[in-house]
């Protein structure tokens, strides 16, 4: 409005003089004139700003009318519109002076039938016809009906605390804990697949214990499903860990200290040698009278699972390292201690290909997918071998 110089803002010199003969404002100018003359002076003020008031009003009008002559309402009447125009246009066929196709076409020859489909999509949607619909790049059309339907795959709720072995709810984590030790501590205490992970898809994960059965639902399932098993280490292994006695290495065979940090300190040297696949002969198994037998081998990553099931508390203080790191109570404290300080890498990734972590729930979960490890002790389950 403000660049078309014939639209009025302000009235004109000749409308205020006809606003000024008007009855009401002839008779608002005698009062006042009269209320100035002898009357208080608030009473003069406060009659002349509404004076002023209604001027302003009806300056406004005035205005108002003036300008509808230069904004007329928009005009509903499609008779003037180029209906054939718009349909060239639609469909692309305008043709520019040198007879091919213009360039200003809004729409290319494929523009109904998207417009057909999102039409009769939108139609289906209002109807709530939910059969009807596809998803965007799926048309319904395409899909093979002799398939089985597929149905999405649901999360348990976090909600609820749930035992996965049974698919018992509970109000509280507690109340899953002392059903899963009444019920199943015996059950998870062997080799056990989590049926949780078969009904979602995934790759089946084996546990082995109690705890370990814990850190895996703790991990992947969430925590609320947790129960909380955790391994208590009993008196006289708790005294064997302050008194350790000299014994043989494993590795080297050769006599370990039976101090805690001599015990330590020796079996650091072999880290390189701890995670190769040399055959290692397990010492606490007697071998057989016979000519020739020998005890059984292992790789070094099995040993762990080797003394921990063949050889039970007290008797497996002989190895410290178990002792001191191989419970999950103990192990789980001490890699969590690592995070505390800075990022940690992946030690079985490549130097260069290195992944860091700044989390163990993260660094735990990806030894177990990309490294295949099972447990916290991030060692592979005992083959037999053919020594065995």
């Amino acid at each position: 409005m403000q660049n078309d110089p014939g639209v009025p803002f302000d009235p004109t010199l000749e409308q205020k003089h006809s606003l000024e003969k008007r009855r009401d404002v002839t008779e608002r100018t005698k009062d006042f004139d009269a209320l100035q003359k002898s009357g208080p002076k608030a009473d003069t003020s406060r009659a002349k700003g509404l004076f002023e008031s209604l001027r302003q009003r009806l300056y406004a009008l005035v205005v108002a009318d003036s300008r509808e002559k230069d904004f007329p309402p928009p005009s509903f009447d499609h008779a003037a519109l180029d209906i054939n125009g718009s349909v060239e246009l639609f469909a692309g066929h305008t043709l520019s002076d040198n007879g091919k196709p213009s360039k200003e076409f809004i729409f290319d020859d494929h523009a109904k039938e998207r417009s057909d489909k999102a039409i009769t999509w939108l139609l289906s949607y209002m109807a709530k016809a939910w059969t009807c619909l596809a998803a965007p790049g799926s048309p319904t059309s395409s899909r093979d009906h002799n398939l089985p339907e597929q149905k999405p795959i649901e999360q348990k709720s976090p909600g609820k605390p749930t035992c996965f072995v049974c698919k018992t709810d509970f109000e509280r984590r507690w109340s899953l804990t002392r059903h899963v030790k009444k019920h199943h501590l015996q059950l998870l205490s062997t080799a056990f697949q989590c049926p949780e992970c078969i009904r979602l898809g995934l790759p089946p994960h084996t546990t082995r214990s109690p705890p370990d059965w814990s850190n895996h639902t703790d991990t992947v399932h969430g925590k609320m499903h947790a129960p909380y098993l955790t391994v208590e280490l009993s008196s006289e292994c708790a005294v064997a860990q302050d008194c350790a006695v000299a014994h043989d290495c494993f590795v080297c065979r050769a006599t370990v200290p039976a101090s805690r940090a001599g015990a330590i300190k020796h079996y650091g040297r072999h880290t390189a040698v701890l995670s190769s696949e040399q055959l290692f002969f397990c010492l606490e198994c007697i071998p057989s009278k016979d000519e020739g037998a020998k005890p059984a081998s292992y790789l070094s990553n099995e040993m762990l699972y080797h003394l921990s099931e063949k050889y039970s508390h007290p008797d497996i203080a002989r190895w410290p390292l178990y002792v001191w790191y191989g419970s999950v109570r103990g192990l789980n404290t001490h890699v969590r201690g690592h995070f505390r300080k800075d990022s940690v890498p992946c030690r079985m990734c490549d130097a260069k290909d290195a992944t860091f972590f700044d989390g163990y729930d993260s660094w735990y979960s990806h030894r177990e997918l990309a490294h295949d490890q099972d447990g916290l002790f991030g060692l592979k389950a005992p083959k037999q071998t053919e020594d065995q």
